[in-house]
């Protein structure tokens, strides 16, 4: 009797560690897919960093759930060490990403990054020399539970220092990403918020990992913030087409026309603007956004047919300058 209990006790057990695995198989397939896709489009812009996130996501998602299956504390020390690669990579591709996209750059940029991860790099030694000096777990504890023990620490000052820092990293990149939202076109806005609020879940997954807030029986949340966050920037993936148009075709093309650009709003409001027209029709680089063009222009749009002020086509128009006139070709 006691074998055929012990015989059941272990299917059942075998049956209910595979069932509480595939939340997490699921989330690692997602990242990994998602990463895989971006990879592919490594040549578009922006593409490689994000396919670097969402690849190390899977991996710090795989190293998991090598640490649920671990029996030993030793095992799951070792495989907690290695998720910690991951949360040292993903802001740094967050931010390379976030630059990239938005078109800016960084002044001597082999100096730039690896200054940026000086912090991460220290961080990992500390992390995986910790059984000299204990900064890291001075104290560490295997907590039997069903289906899989658990491995418990407290978080120690250099945990939290760690944290901060990952965290402004990830402010810096949102904070690029949201300026953004300025943009008139709303292709841009929607692909911008579709990668704000997928990289904001991990987040505050991260966060309820640090204040201790669990959904599960095992206190790192994380893999759930993965899969929800990639099934969001999968979802932008086929719907906005995040790496074929981006926003940083429109500074490489508009900013940089020579001639002045002004886009309106179905009410005749001035939206958007590049250089050229600061430069060609003498405006003030204040004031513009939201400006009616017909006041911000006078003269010229007095000229205009009646037909043009609010429709399509092309005509010219010579205006008075210091030097003579000056004749402008308007297309509208």
């Amino acid at each position: 009797t006691s074998t055929i209990y012990a015989k059941t006790k272990a299917i059942v057990m075998t049956n209910a560690a595979a069932l509480y695995l595939i939340p997490y198989f699921l989330s690692c397939a997602i990242s990994l897919g998602v990463g895989l896709n971006a990879w592919r489009h490594r040549e578009e812009n922006a593409a490689a960093p994000f396919a670097w996130i969402a690849l190390f996501q899977a991996g710090t998602t795989a190293g998991y759930i090598f640490e649920l299956l671990s029996p030993s504390l030793n095992g799951k020390i070792f495989w907690d060490n290695l998720q910690f690669i991951g949360l040292v990579v993903w802001p740094l591709a967050l931010l390379a990403f976030a630059l990239q996209y938005t078109g800016r750059t960084v002044s001597r940029p082999r100096l730039f990054w690896p200054l940026l991860a000086l912090p991460g790099l220290f961080t990992l030694i500390l992390i995986f020399t910790d059984s000299w000096h204990g900064l890291i777990r001075p104290a560490t504890a295997l907590v039997p539970g069903e289906p899989f023990p658990a491995l418990v620490y407290e978080f120690t000052l250099t945990i939290w220092a760690s944290f901060v820092y990952f965290l402004v990293v990830i402010g810096w990149a949102l904070l690029l990403l949201l300026n953004r939202l300025i943009f008139p076109q709303r292709l841009y806005r929607a692909q911008i918020l579709v990668i704000t609020i997928g990289t904001l879940i991990p987040v505050v997954g991260l966060a309820l990992t640090g204040l201790g807030i669990q959904i599960t029986f095992h206190r790192d949340t994380t893999p759930f913030t993965y899969a929800l966050s990639n099934l969001i920037i999968a979802w932008g993936l086929f719907r906005y087409q995040l790496f074929d148009v981006v926003p940083v075709a429109r500074e490489a093309v508009i900013e940089n026309m020579a001639d002045a650009v002004l886009v309106l709003d179905r009410r005749g409001r001035v939206i958007d603007y590049n250089p050229s027209a600061v430069s060609l029709l003498q405006l003030a680089n204040h004031g513009v956004i939201g400006a009616f063009f017909t006041t911000l222009l006078g003269e010229m749009t007095r000229q205009l047919p009646p037909s043009l002020l609010f429709g399509t086509g092309s005509t010219e128009l010579t205006l008075p300058a210091e030097a003579g006139e000056h004749t402008f070709e308007v297309d509208i």
